[in-house]
């Protein structure tokens, strides 16, 4: 089987009686193929002896191959501050893991805050497509009140 003039695959067909027929199928991984129209067709033979061979070649019609759809995904996979218990003026390590789920690579920024307070601004740059990044940031707790807080990032 091919498309335009490349191989997709062949198969063996051992033993086919005369004036039989067999249907095989075959599967096409089009991942790694240009988007646009492609010729398919299927050959068979020659076999030993085989006087007619015009008829061993078949083309099936064109198949299009579309662009693969672009839409964009990112999202905070992950959010971890330590130590939990500091006192006033000591630092606490942010890590935030952020993944593109999406199909093109990303730039954007990273807000992480302590409940509705903004600590810090972190910029990802060209992020590829299915992969993810770890930040880390030191937040000194200077001027910051006794209490419990909720870190985010979004």
């Amino acid at each position: 089987v091919y498309y335009n003039n490349h191989v997709v695959s062949s198969k063996f067909v051992p033993l086919l009686p005369p004036l039989t027929g067999k249907e095989i199928t075959f599967e096409w991984n089009t991942s790694g193929v240009s988007p646009g129209n492609y010729i398919i067709s299927a050959s068979a033979g020659p076999v030993e002896d085989e006087i007619e061979i015009d008829d061993n070649v078949f083309i099936d019609g064109i198949i299009t191959i579309l662009p693969v759809p672009i839409f964009c995904d990112v999202t905070v996979t992950w959010v971890h501050a330590e130590p939990t218990d500091v006192t006033s003026e000591e630092k606490v390590q942010i890590e935030v893991k952020v993944a593109n789920l999406g199909t093109s690579p990303q730039s954007f920024n990273v807000l992480i805050y302590y409940d509705d307070v903004l600590i810090a601004a972190q910029q990802v740059f060209e992020l590829a497509p299915c992969s993810e990044k770890k930040l880390v940031i030191q937040w000194n707790t200077t001027c910051v009140r006794e209490g419990t807080y909720t870190i985010k990032a979004y």
